[in-house]
């Protein structure tokens, strides 16, 4: 695999003119959207739906950007912006080529990381509360249907509602307790079951726990 070209453009673009940091936002963006194609490919859709979550996400409504073919890419600078703007310009697209998440080898990466955040998370949850057996762990299914969930809208929203790591901890443990279902819900399902129920999110938490036997010492 070819070695990832490193970019420091705004390091660059100290004392630069206007014109230089124009041209070296649009060989920029072209490596850019060159990624983004990559990524929106459909043998990627599988993943945590690659595109979608990680990049999408974070480019929606940010400027310089423009939908194209149902994907949000990098678009000229308009001529009327002045040398501060283009460079600001500059500087999001570096953001952008610096993120794991541009890249498919990265955002396997951040994927691997985060399924193992959420097991180590079960895993100190369970030898806290003293439960005996084993700590309940993710399959890989169930960690990307849980990744995808806190990824999409719904789920950002939760997590700017309540405390992000509570939010976490409160969906992977009720999706974990449907285990065995013949009709087992979605993580939107439950989600949407616990706003419902107004309930507060430790009293989610602890049924969620009681179903999976934490008091059964």
């Amino acid at each position: 695999m070819a070695k990832q070209k490193t970019w420091n453009l705004s390091a660059l673009s100290r004392g630069q003119d206007e014109k230089w940091i124009r041209r070296a936002y649009n060989n920029a963006i072209k490596s850019a959207n060159d990624r983004i194609k990559t990524l929106s490919k459909p043998e990627y859709a599988g993943r945590s739906q690659a595109y979608e979550f990680y990049v999408k996400s974070d480019l929606q409504g940010a400027p310089y950007t423009k939908e194209r073919g149902g994907n949000i890419v990098f678009k000229a600078i308009p001529r009327s912006a002045d040398r501060e703007q283009a460079l600001e310009a500059l500087r999001m697209v570096e953001r952008f080529l610096q993120a794991k998440t541009s890249t498919a080898a990265g955002i396997k990466a951040v994927e691997n990381q985060r399924r193992d955040e959420l097991n180590k998370m079960l895993q100190e949850d369970h030898a806290n509360h003293g439960s005996g057996g084993s700590a309940p762990e993710l399959s890989k299914s169930e960690a990307d249907a849980i990744l995808r969930w806190m990824g999409s809208e719904e789920g950002r929203a939760a997590k700017a509602s309540y405390d992000s790591n509570q939010t976490r901890e409160a969906i992977t443990k009720a999706y974990i307790s449907t285990r065995g279902l013949a009709d087992r819900p979605s993580v939107s399902d439950l989600y949407q079951n616990f706003m419902e129920s107004q309930q507060t999110l430790a009293d989610w938490i602890a049924q969620s726990e009681e179903d999976l036997g934490y008091y059964d010492f």
